[in-house]
């Protein structure tokens, strides 16, 4: 039986847990190469299993020398890049505009928004050569907008509008730059989310029985 992700090398942003952990272990369970970059990533971040690998990097991807060395460590360690999944990123909780400080929403910004740019910016040339794939992590929030989170669904309506104009200009060069916007799901950032975990609350949307399952979401949305 053939492996979907075969050979295929992978960045994944803030994948030790949640759903960058979900994309990795899809990936590696596929054959894959994968390289986690997070803030998080040490000696004890997650095993993964299965015929691909992996290899972690702590990385803060707002800053964009950390960002300049770990991929060139990669394309060092591997030889190439074919996909950068883009899902490092932070939700406010139940904030409302004057709640919310101008730094506060500068800083949040930077974590969903910048860092997404960055770590575009310096893996398009090896993607070019590989025809590869971005795949960003945005929200029905984009979309649909929520309460009481403005300046989260900002961000996330930035990154859907910035992989439309991206893909529109990597087209030429056979990469293609798609956008996931997931409802709810059970990660460890929904249920640090002050009241996330209480169906009786302005969060009914996601009692157990309607979030989705981090590890499953997305199996089979990778295409490259």
């Amino acid at each position: 039986m053939s492996l979907r992700f075969q050979d295929k090398v992978a960045i994944v942003t803030g994948g030790c847990s949640g759903i960058g952990k979900g994309c990795a272990e899809v990936l590696v369970e596929q054959g894959g190469i994968v390289v986690v970059l997070d803030k998080a990533a040490d000696e004890t971040s997650p095993s993964l299993t299965g015929p691909g690998k992996v290899k972690y990097m702590k990385c803060d991807v707002t800053n964009e020398e950390q960002v300049k060395n770990c991929v060139e460590q990669t394309v060092k360690d591997f030889g190439k890049i074919d996909c950068l999944v883009n899902n490092a990123g932070v939700h406010t909780g139940l904030v409302t505009i004057d709640t919310i400080s101008v730094e506060d929403f500068k800083t949040l910004f930077d974590i969903n928004v910048v860092s997404m740019f960055i770590m575009s910016k310096y893996a398009l040339p090896h993607l070019r050569k590989t025809k590869g794939s971005i795949v960003n992590l945005s929200s029905f929030s984009a979309v649909a907008g929520q309460a009481s989170c403005p300046t989260y669904c900002a961000t996330k309506g930035a990154i859907t509008s910035f992989a439309k104009g991206l893909a529109a200009d990597e087209a030429k060069n056979g990469v293609r730059v798609n956008t996931i916007c997931p409802g709810p799901t059970n990660t460890p950032l929904l249920q640090g989310i002050p009241g996330g975990d209480n169906p009786d609350n302005k969060y009914e949307m996601v009692s157990n029985n309607k979030i989705r399952s981090s590890r499953r979401l997305f199996q089979w949305r990778f295409h490259f």
